[in-house]
């Protein structure tokens, strides 16, 4: 589990700087890297043992929903903000 409280920290101190920053000024952080890397491993536990999968494909699973989740947007851009001729993506219109 420790592996994936450390794995948790690292993510969201990079890719979720707000949460990290809101979650470590509550004082809540540990709190949450601890029940999420727990969740991750019930869950892990469970596909593996219950469900007889791989545990490199039950990590597959595992690990974008609770320790590698969305990271966030760097500067959200307003719907239909976007410059002519783009989407939102980025992708030119065709």
């Amino acid at each position: 589990m420790d592996n994936f409280v450390e794995m948790a920290r690292s993510h969201r101190k990079r890719y979720l700087p707000s949460l990290y920053n809101r979650l470590e000024r509550a004082g809540a952080l540990e709190e949450h890297l601890v029940s999420v890397a727990q969740m991750a491993e019930e869950e892990l536990l469970q596909l593996v043992s219950e469900q007889g999968m791989r545990q490199s494909e039950a990590l597959q699973i595992v690990l974008p929903k609770y320790i590698l989740i969305p990271p966030e947007e760097a500067n959200p851009e307003p719907l239909g903000s976007s410059e002519e001729g783009t989407q939102t993506t980025g992708e030119t219109i065709g």
